[in-house]
């Protein structure tokens, strides 16, 4: 059964990473969510949007510095980072949760490990 159970769940987080993008999205100004809720970035699943990048722009705007994150709306046409003499600057990625957020990695690493951990109990 454990070995059942190890399958399973390889398979799920293999199914699930094959198909679709997990970026980080939401809107700060000056290091504040200005989202409604005040969450901040939320890990969101782009399920075919976009181009299938990860998008991040950030920008000094008259009010501050302004940074944004979610799945591509269409502006990137390859992964990398761009920047203007004006101080902006976006980037395009296409790994999970790759745009960026504070702790991601470690967010990954202890899902895995957590599933993992129950594989083998």
């Amino acid at each position: 059964i454990q070995m059942s159970r190890l399958c399973l769940f390889v398979f799920l987080v293999l199914v699930s990473t094959a198909f679709s993008l997990q970026c980080w999205d939401g809107h700060t100004l000056n290091g504040n969510p200005t989202d409604a809720a005040g969450k901040g970035f939320q890990p969101t699943t782009c399920d075919g949007q976009g181009t299938g990048y990860c998008y991040k722009k950030s920008e000094d705007t008259g009010n501050g510095k302004s940074v944004e994150k979610k799945c591509d709306p269409g502006a990137c046409t390859k992964k990398g980072c761009t920047s203007t003499p004006n101080g902006k600057y976006c980037c395009c990625k296409d790994k999970d949760l790759c745009n960026g957020a504070p702790g991601a990695s470690l967010l990954m690493t202890s899902i895995v490990a957590a599933g993992a951990a129950w594989a083998w109990h």
